[in-house]
């Protein structure tokens, strides 16, 4: 019997997140007839859903290494889109 549930999930395990972005960027992350979110779901192999009222993208990731990517290049491209 266990003493205490595992509080840390492996690596493998599927991920989920969601990273707030202004509306106004929102054409940006999405691209051209969708091609950013085409390109990081076919190389991260993630599922990227995008909630274009509030902002809100949502990302499901096979792994924690999958979803660290994902966000990085959402945010690389919000960066990139509008940088301060």
């Amino acid at each position: 019997m266990l003493a205490a549930p595992n509080t840390q999930l492996k690596a493998s395990a599927p991920r989920f997140a969601t990273v707030a972005v202004p509306r106004e960027m929102l054409g940006k992350v999405i691209g051209p007839q969708g091609s950013n979110v085409k390109s990081i779901e076919r190389d991260t192999s993630c599922r990227v859903s995008i909630l274009q009222d509030t902002g809100e993208v949502s990302i499901f990731a096979p792994s924690s290494e999958a979803l660290a990517e994902a966000s990085r290049r959402i945010q690389v491209i919000r960066a990139f889109a509008y940088p301060n």
